[in-house]
């Protein structure tokens, strides 16, 4: 029997990468959209990744019965002491669209260090009495040139330091394996099979 968990997302394509990073191990992921029910709308007023995902995770639990999983995640930038980080979602929608945005990224970089990290922060509620934490972190650096490749979020100018490409053009089941999203599952899944919720 599969263990079901709902994702307190409406991005479609966050909800396609959890689903395939998770599906694999007897886990199925709702969405509320699935569920027919509106996803609660917060104040995401935490002042980090992993404040971020308990606000969003609590909302959503008080309105199903399933374990509920919460995320937040970011680009971080050495050289500009870890901006966006918390604020890379509105550092977009501030650009006026995701193009801008990584070109905007590229262009303040320059003559600067390149390195990045790509964090992600779950929350899952439901199942503790607070929302249990897993954090996965991808290391690379932005590239120094910038296309107007279009993909999810900043991938497009992302080099994974594991792989030496971009997660725009990495093999999804790679990027599925590697990326800082994967990471944070892997312990997840981890802490699942401990508590014998999956094989």
């Amino acid at each position: 029997m599969n263990f079901e968990i709902v994702i307190a997302s409406t991005n479609q394509h966050k909800v396609d990468e959890y689903r395939a990073i998770l599906s694999k191990h007897g886990i199925t992921l709702y969405s509320f959209k699935d569920l027919n029910l509106s996803l609660p709308e917060v104040e995401e007023n935490g002042k980090t990744f992993e404040e971020n995902a308990i606000i969003k995770a609590k909302a959503a639990a008080k309105l199903v019965k399933f374990p509920v999983l919460a995320d937040d995640s970011g680009l971080c930038l050495k050289a500009l002491n870890g901006f966006p980080g918390i604020r890379t979602a509105r550092f977009a929608k501030e650009c006026g669209n995701q193009i801008e945005a990584n070109r905007s990224i590229v262009k303040k970089l320059e003559g600067k260090d390149h390195t990045a990290e790509f964090h992600c922060v779950i929350a899952l509620a439901n199942i503790n009495k607070e929302p249990l934490i897993f954090e996965g972190i991808a290391e690379g650096k932005i590239s120094e040139r910038y296309n107007d490749e279009i993909s999810f979020e900043y991938d497009p100018i992302f080099i994974s330091k594991e792989k030496n490409i971009s997660f725009h053009n990495l093999d999804k089941k790679v990027k599925n394996e590697i990326s800082h999203r994967a990471l944070a599952c892997k312990k997840l899944i981890t802490m699942l099979k401990i508590r014998g919720y999956i094989q």
